[in-house]
């Protein structure tokens, strides 16, 4: 049981090392993990290079990734927040405008007021 124990360690150390030897990030990773939420972070920073890395390794044995339909809905979905953001850009920008003409209105009856007095 020990042996498949050490096994398993000696492997997961390993691949530490080797994702520490690529994302310099890693090197850099000191967190006290006496609370959840730095367990987590560490974590969700070690899951994420993972994936970098395998994208990376996917992406240099040539796999087309444009054909990959989770690339593809993720395409679609940046393409859809950029177009939402730019509607709701448009529309800030309307009402900034409209209130700035309303504000230049209500100047220009007082200054009409004043004139009629």
């Amino acid at each position: 049981y020990n042996y498949y124990v050490l096994k398993v360690r000696i492997r997961s150390e390993y691949a530490m090392g080797y994702l520490k030897g690529t994302w310099q990030s890693l090197r850099g990773l000191h967190v006290c993990l006496d609370q959840e939420d730095h367990i987590q972070y560490a974590c969700i920073w070690i899951i994420a290079c993972i994936h970098l890395h395998s994208f990376i390794l996917r992406h240099q044995q040539g796999i087309n990734i444009s054909m990959d339909s989770f690339f593809r809905k993720g395409q679609q979905i940046m393409e859809e927040e950029r177009l939402r953001d730019t509607e709701l850009q448009e529309i800030r920008e309307q009402l900034a405008m409209e209130e700035e003409n309303s504000r230049q209105e209500g100047r220009d009856i007082g200054l009409m007021e004043g004139k009629i007095k």
